[in-house]
């Protein structure tokens, strides 16, 4: 089958996002190789782990963008509590330090807790890799059957991210994560528009009472390219 041919290209597309739900639960031998190379990559988000995946996401787009939910699994598990130990993982933010105890009347007396939210701690290299690896998915793939396959929900757990850095007042340590997420989503506006409008309309459930993902994206200083319409453009 000649790839390289744009009608091809087409159909095979075309029907992937037609089935969709099927194709989503199909193995083939390279799934081996995509978890190993995530659960690779989590250990020890580096330069040549990167590499990697990004190749696989070139010569394999169709296989990679049905595992979008192995990326969104990992940093979700990424940003859960970590133990203290973490915090020598190179790259990690933790913001714990900074979470006096408080205590906490048990059965057993009282007891000194830290109380902790998803996203105190997170690994900044793995989450920018991630991006990069996306990013290395054709467009024409990713921003049409990625939108069936998950992106969206990617996209979301990065904007959550986002939203906690910024409310534990840290938002220092997603300068570069903000930068990266901004250009990925100019890629997704220019690719399918009308998927990215109706994405930037929609409320995160984790931060619905925020508003809209517009109003975050303004909110977090990501709007200034990524909301002004084209027709302002002159």
């Amino acid at each position: 089958m000649n790839l390289s041919d744009s009608q091809t290209r087409g159909i095979l597309i075309q029907s992937v996002n037609l089935y969709s739900k099927e194709w989503v639960h199909w193995r083939t031998s390279l799934d081996d190789q995509l978890d190993l190379s995530i659960e690779c990559l989590a250990m020890n988000p580096n330069q040549r782990q990167q590499q990697i995946l990004s190749e696989l996401a070139k010569r394999y787009p169709l296989l990679v963008v049905r595992g979008i939910h192995l990326f969104t699994r990992t940093l979700k598990q990424d940003g859960s509590f970590s133990k203290y130990s973490d915090i020598e993982k190179r790259g990690r933010v933790n913001n714990l330090l900074n979470n006096e105890p408080m205590d906490a009347r048990t059965s057993f007396g009282i007891l000194k807790v830290r109380v902790t939210h998803w996203g105190y701690s997170f690994t900044e290299p793995l989450w920018t890799s991630v991006l990069e690896i996306i990013d290395s998915i054709p467009k024409e793939v990713l921003y049409a059957c990625g939108i069936e396959m998950g992106l969206l929900d990617l996209l979301n757990l990065f904007m959550s991210l986002i939203a906690v850095q910024v409310e534990v007042g840290v938002s220092s340590y997603i300068s570069i994560l903000k930068s990266k997420l901004s250009q990925s989503l100019l890629i997704f506006k220019s690719s399918n528009r009308s998927e990215f409008d109706r994405w930037t309309a929609s409320n995160l459930k984790e931060l619905e009472r925020k508003g809209s993902v517009s109003l975050l994206l303004s909110a977090y200083g990501m709007a200034q390219e990524l909301l002004v319409d084209d027709k302002e453009i002159i």
